[in-house]
């Protein structure tokens, strides 16, 4: 259930990426049907894919500070913790130990 504006708002540009990821990884243009150049897919795919970091940076830092954290723990949960289990999850992914 949403309990602030806060909330209204986050969930409001939530949903506002995630409307934009879709069109962004749509290759054909909505208003006439035609399969877009590979160039301008390219283009709308890198825009597409920055905003979905950035949203994922925020919303991270979204969960961390609902923890009520120190800021010197809040730092190193956002900076180090996150990033290191993400490379180890990353890791497991790679076919081969000398990736890894």
């Amino acid at each position: 259930m949403v309990q602030d504006q806060a909330e209204i708002e986050h969930y409001g540009s939530a949903t506002q990426a995630i409307i934009g990821i879709g069109e962004a990884y749509h290759p054909h243009d909505p208003s006439s049907a035609q399969v877009l150049p590979a160039v301008e897919v390219e283009q709308r795919l890198i825009k597409s894919f920055v905003a979905t970091v950035a949203f994922f940076h925020l919303q991270v830092q979204l969960w961390v500070s609902q923890l009520a954290l120190s800021p010197e723990v809040q730092w190193m949960v956002i900076n180090e913790l996150i990033p290191a289990l993400y490379l180890e999850r990353a890791a497991k992914k790679l076919s081969t130990a000398d990736y890894r």
